[in-house]
This record gives C-alpha cells, sequence and structure tokens, in this order.
C-alpha cells in the first residue's frame, strides 16, 4: 500500500492515475492527504479519479476541498453569443465525479456550504448531490429563487431537479404566479408552459392556471 502511496506522487501522469484508482479499490485511508494534494494539483482528468476515490473513503473531511475544485467548472451549461464557457468531456466527469463524491460522504451541513459560493459550478454540484443525497434536506423555495435565476445552468439545473419532484407544485406555484403576471417573451414562454405542464396535477398549481385563463 505505502509503495502505491509513493506512485501517488509519480512525474508520469498515467502511473499517478492508476496509482489513485488503486487507492480508490483499497479504500486506503492512509492515502487522503494524498489525495487531496491530487485532487487541488492535478488536471480535470486526475482531479475527478481523486474525487471517486474521497467518495469512497468515507472522510467529510474532504469536502471543503471538493467544493473548491467545483470551480472549475464552466457556469454556463451551452454557449452563447457572449460567452464561450462550454463543458468539455473531462470537466463533464470531473462535474459528475465531484456530484458522487459528495452524495457518497453524505454530510448535507458541509456541502450545504456549496450554495452560498458565488461560483454556479460550486451551486451546481451541491445542489444535484443535496437532491440525491439521504436526507440531504433541499427544499422547493431554494429550487423556486433559482427557477428565475439570470445564470442558465442554474436555471437548468432547478428546472431538472424541480421535475423529480411532483409534489413541490404547491410550494412553487408563487413563483409561476410570478412569472405569469409579467407576461414572458421570446424563449421563456414555451420553457414556462413545460413547467406548468410538469405539475399540473398539483391543486395549486390547476388554481393559478384556471384563476390565469379565467382572468385572461
Amino acid at each position: 500500500r505505502e509503495a502505491v502511496r509513493q506512485a501517488m506522487n509519480d512525474a508520469d501522469a498515467s502511473v499517478r492515475h492508476a496509482a489513485i484508482k488503486v487507492v480508490s479499490l483499497w479504500r486506503d485511508a492512509k492515502a487522503f492527504d494524498r489525495l487531496v494534494r491530487n485532487l487541488e494539483k492535478g488536471d480535470d482528468a486526475q482531479a475527478a479519479v481523486a474525487a471517486e476515490a474521497l467518495g469512497r473513503l468515507g472522510n467529510s473531511q474532504a469536502i471543503p476541498a471538493l467544493l473548491r475544485i467545483a470551480e472549475r467548472l464552466p457556469e454556463l451549461e451551452v454557449p452563447d453569443k457572449t460567452a464561450d464557457l462550454v463543458f468539455t468531456t473531462a470537466a463533464r466527469y470531473l462535474e459528475h465525479s465531484l456530484t458522487f463524491a459528495l452524495i457518497g460522504l453524505g454530510d448535507a451541513a458541509q456541502t450545504s456550504q456549496g450554495l452560498l459560493s458565488k461560483h454556479a459550478g460550486v451551486n451546481r454540484v451541491a445542489l444535484m448531490a443535496l437532491d440525491q443525497m439521504e436526507n440531504g434536506g433541499l427544499k422547493p423555495e431554494t429550487i423556486a429563487l433559482l427557477l428565475g435565476s439570470p445564470k442558465p445552468i442554474l436555471r437548468q439545473t432547478a428546472i431538472w431537479i424541480a421535475t423529480r419532484h411532483a409534489n413541490w407544485g404547491g410550494a412553487l406555484a408563487g413563483h409561476f404566479q410570478e412569472q405569469l403576471n409579467r407576461t414572458p417573451s421570446g424563449e421563456e414562454g414555451p420553457a414556462l408552459e413545460k413547467q406548468l405542464a410538469l405539475f399540473s396535477r398539483d391543486a395549486a398549481i390547476q388554481e393559478l392556471l384556471a384563476f390565469k385563463i379565467h382572468s385572461a
């Protein structure tokens, strides 16, 4: 095991990668500090395998480092006319690994600190982990605020999470009421229709739509 730990410092990236995989397989707790260094100093691919290993170790002290590394992630899901940030394959792999490491560690209190970050990539990873974590405690009010976020990736994340919780319609009714009152334009209209359709069985949403139709 010590030989493998030493190999995590090798000058060859492929050797480091293989050593991290072995550490992950054996859940070698004594490799924790070296894993954190590889997470922080490696490229996206190396950071991803280090994140996976840290998630398997079960040591929640890794969470602050995992959230910091999420700052590497692009803040936009797709490029637009004013931005060129896109998810590369390596960045997508890193995002996936960070998310599942946080889920595996299962510390909702520490993971929720990622919601306070000013970086959308950190927010997104924390949101997805909390949503899929047992007792993650993610509240519909948090998602309601993000449905109107000026950052596309946070809107997309909020919509994805909302679709997983059909029973949140009542809690999100206030957000939808606000959106309907301001008469969405352009692509916002069809997007809002799709969101409302997801919660159309909820009594609060039905009442909201009935009132909107009656007052039109």
